[in-house]
């Protein structure tokens, strides 16, 4: 019998403020790397953030923050 268990453990990360600059490349990179993603992004903001969730395979959750 084998002492040592293997477990899958899927990584998560939450983006905050992944629309641009710093946080969208951060956002790539994760992703790059395997990890699975939810970002938020003002909603005049995030469209392409919402371009990369499309190609990200179901990887990227985009959710919309509502300026006050």
């Amino acid at each position: 019998m084998n002492a040592t268990r293997e477990t899958s453990r899927e990584e998560r990360l939450l983006l905050i403020g992944a629309s641009r600059g710093l946080g969208y490349a951060i956002a790539e990179k994760y992703l790059e790397l395997g990890w699975r993603v939810v970002a938020t992004a003002r909603q005049d903001s995030g469209a392409r953030l919402r371009r990369l969730a499309e190609s990200s395979h179901g990887r990227l959750e985009v959710e919309t923050v509502a300026r006050p």
